[in-house]
């Protein structure tokens, strides 16, 4: 969790709480992307004397000086980065140099299954065997590894009331530096992005009432004004059905009923000195795992997930990271999902700024490879600014508060950024099968990717994204042109194209008059499908229409949905669709405007 605290004044409750204080912190340490992403100058936080510098949890850790070819130091650990078309025997020649040459027992290897050949190495060796081994046409890059040493949160203006785990409670406004006074704002400056009242919106959609505000924001429309003046959160049917997220990160409670109950495919892939138990000792994994697919507070709720676990007791450093870009890639190929695959990295720490551009460097090469393979990249932005983007597709996203305002905690400028997101969410816990609250651009990062799994498992949107070689670009040009500002002159937030309002079913008052509920539901879908059986030419009218409801046992209660689905020839029953698993079809009615 992502705390806005003073940590000079947390000290004393830290000491004489360390379990708890834990808890509070840990999540503040979710950074180590952004500074891949947009780093190049010094990681500085504010002091209470206004001065800025380094600042270290452990006071111990110093600084290394970068090494170069002239360096007399002794050796140190580098990652090496093969060519994906490296011959065995040229992989094999470095492979024998580092045995030779590295020091006794540091040699680590990661396969690419692809090709079945080492793609990373990881070795202590000098400065000088290093740029000698940059120089191999089969090397794709050589820097220092670094250890991922965790930094302290960023400290915000004001300080929020501490909500007690499992507890629901929107954090203040008062949390926020005063504004200056604002000027007279157009009432129509949304209609600066009237492309996105056009856009191709889904065939079937599916409609969860009563969603939290940070998941109705993502189907909020323009004209909409605020998230809660929706009645729930509306999305594609397809869900993300057949599309696979990958979440690199600290495990998942699986006892909560967030991922016991998911739609999808749930496995674990553990990762170089992970515990391999299906848990989550820090809480980050869970949270984001809901945001991503939970039932409840998923954005893409069909889709698979595969949770990549690894130790946060345990030394990480980046060549654990490229590890784990290199296991995904190995996962992607073994299941033959290329163009159905989504990375969500949300954890991270800050790197030291002497190896800034040796990794970053390093860090978009890998990336590139994923890319080739059609693999989409999903990271939050971080929360301390610095200024240096990367070349690459992938999409980084920033925060917002529920209003469309950006989070004084998020960093980017709005060129550097693809989107953003609420960064304030409702999620699983990690202990118990109940709720945790947590804050900061890391729980931003999986609305974007859930949004994008939906797409990916869309027909309507294959054409444009499903192209070989270029679906992690054509994606991040969709983010992009569907992401608009909530509020005049404010930063794009993201929007699935679906319009939640019409879909709702009306109950009456406790107490009134009437037989039961109510059910009015008003479809606003204009997409049609064409009923080649019906041999009704597809006029782009609405011809028929079929609604049922479905209802899902989640937290012991009855969660109810509906799916509203227009075509543009006569109903019949082949057009009926199957309940998701789960849950259960319990009525349906269906509309018919032309005659046999």
């Amino acid at each position: 969790m992502e705390v806005s605290i003073d940590l000079t004044d947390a000290l004393p409750f830290y000491q004489s709480n360390p379990r708890f204080s834990f808890q509070m912190l840990s999540g503040g340490l979710l950074w180590c992307l952004a500074l891949l992403f947009l780093s190049h100058g010094v990681l500085t936080l504010t002091q209470r004397d206004g001065s800025q510098g380094l600042t270290h949890k452990r006071p111990h850790l110093v600084r290394q000086p970068r090494p170069d070819a002239d360096s007399t130091a002794g050796p140190i650990p580098y990652i090496i980065i093969m060519n994906k078309s490296a011959t065995r025997e040229q992989v094999q020649e470095v492979n024998n140099r580092l045995l030779a040459e590295a020091v006794p027992g540091s040699l680590k290897a990661k396969t690419y299954k692809l090709t079945s050949l080492d793609l990373l190495f990881r070795a202590d060796i000098s400065s000088a065997l290093a740029n000698a081994i940059k120089k191999l046409p089969s090397v794709l890059a050589v820097s220092p590894d670094v250890s991922l040493e965790k930094e302290q949160p960023p400290t915000l203006s004001a300080r929020p009331s501490l909500t007690p785990r499992g507890t629901f409670q929107w954090w203040p406004k008062a949390r926020h530096k005063a504004q200056p006074k604002a000027q007279p704002k157009r009432k129509d400056w949304y209609k600066d992005f009237k492309h996105l009242r056009t856009v191709q919106k889904p065939a079937h959609v599916r409609f969860q009432e009563g969603a939290t505000p940070d998941l109705k924001i993502i189907s909020q429309p323009p004209g909409a004004e605020t998230p809660h003046d929706l009645p729930g959160y509306a999305y594609a049917a397809a869900a993300g059905k057949g599309v696979t997220i990958y979440l690199i990160d600290t495990g998942a409670n699986v006892d909560n009923p967030e991922w016991r109950n998911m739609e999808g495919n749930k496995t674990f892939i553990y990762l170089r000195d992970a515990e391999k138990t299906e848990t989550d000792p820090d809480g980050h994994g869970s949270c984001i795992a809901s945001k991503l697919t939970g039932p409840k507070y998923g954005v893409a709720k069909g889709a698979n997930i595969v949770m990549l676990k690894w130790d946060t007791d345990a030394e990480i450093t980046m060549y654990h990271f490229f590890e784990a870009l290199v296991e995904v890639s190995n996962d992607v190929h073994m299941k033959n999902i290329r163009g159905k695959a989504v990375v969500n990295f949300s954890y991270g720490k800050a790197l030291d700024r002497e190896y800034d551009s040796f990794i970053i460097d390093s860090y978009e090469l890998l990336l590139g490879l994923l890319e080739k393979d059609d693999i989409v990249f999903v990271t939050a932005s971080g929360n301390l600014r610095t200024n240096k983007p990367l070349t690459t597709d992938i999409i980084i996203v920033g925060a917002v508060e529920l209003d469309g305002s950006r989070s004084e905690y998020s960093q980017g400028t709005k060129e550097e950024l693809a989107t953003s997101a609420p960064g304030l969410i409702y999620c699983a816990s990690n202990e118990r099968p109940t709720t945790d609250q947590f804050g900061g651009t890391s729980l931003a990062a999986p609305a974007v990717a859930g949004v994008i799994a939906v797409w990916l498992s869309q027909d309507e949107h294959a054409a444009r994204l499903q192209v070989p070689g270029k679906v992690a670009a054509n994606v991040k040009a969709m983010v992009k042109e569907f992401s608009y500002p909530r509020i005049e002159n404010g930063w794009p937030v993201i929007w699935n194209g679906v319009d939640p309002r019409g879909l709702i079913c009306d109950k009456p008052p406790t107490g009134s008059d009437g037989a039961g509920s109510v059910c009015r539901v008003t479809c606003v879908i204009e997409t049609l499908e064409t009923d080649s059986g019906s041999n009704v030419p597809d006029n782009r009218k609405c011809a028929s229409v079929f609604i049922y409801r479905v209802l899902q046992f989640t937290n012991k209660k009855w969660e109810e949905s509906f799916i509203c689905t227009i075509y543009s020839g006569k109903w019949s029953s082949d057009f009926a669709q199957a309940a998701p698993s789960g849950s259960v079809a319990d009525s349906g009615v269906a509309y018919n405007k032309i005659s046999p």
